[in-house]
């Protein structure tokens, strides 16, 4: 059978959030950010098997426009299209369960096909340079410690 949507991390009975990639053809691959809202964020970056990546997006309903979501991957900034669309309200603090390694898109499980290490969860926006900063520190880093950011966002960390 064919994979729609492999989760990478996913919150809610109706796609609070999302975050999944579409396995297409090799080694292009579809990294898609959605809000329940309608507001998305598809990037299709190339990405090889077998290889380690870092992933960082954001989404912040108090800007406008296209500017309330970013991509990075290995700390490039990889944007692809920008849907800011149907519905308004950000994303609200709920009790709903919160999964890694698979979305629930469909009413069953979609399992991400590999590995995932080091997920965390701020509620403010990271900057560019914090998201360079984590991914140049090349080790996995502890994110609750000062000095792995440009500014200290340790007060913001989630998970």
């Amino acid at each position: 059978s064919t994979i729609t949507a492999q989760g990478i991390v996913w919150r809610g009975a109706n796609a609070q959030f999302g975050l999944w990639i579409y396995p297409n053809g090799a080694p292009t691959r579809t990294i898609e950010l959605n809000i329940k809202t309608g507001h998305y964020c598809r990037s299709i970056p190339t990405i090889n098997a077998d290889t380690w990546y870092h992933l960082g997006v954001f989404y912040d309903y108090s800007l406008s426009g296209s500017a309330r979501v970013r991509m990075y991957l290995n700390g490039l900034d990889v944007t692809g299209t920008v849907n800011i669309g149907g519905g308004g309200g950000g994303v609200n603090s709920s009790t709903a369960d919160f999964f890694i390694g698979q979305n629930n898109f469909s009413g069953s499980p979609q399992l991400f096909s590999g590995n995932i290490d080091e997920v965390a969860i701020w509620d403010e926006e990271l900057s560019s340079a914090d998201i360079t900063a984590i991914y140049n520190n090349g080790i996995p880093t502890d994110l609750t410690n000062a000095s792995s950011y440009d500014t200290d966002r340790t007060s913001k960390l989630q998970g």
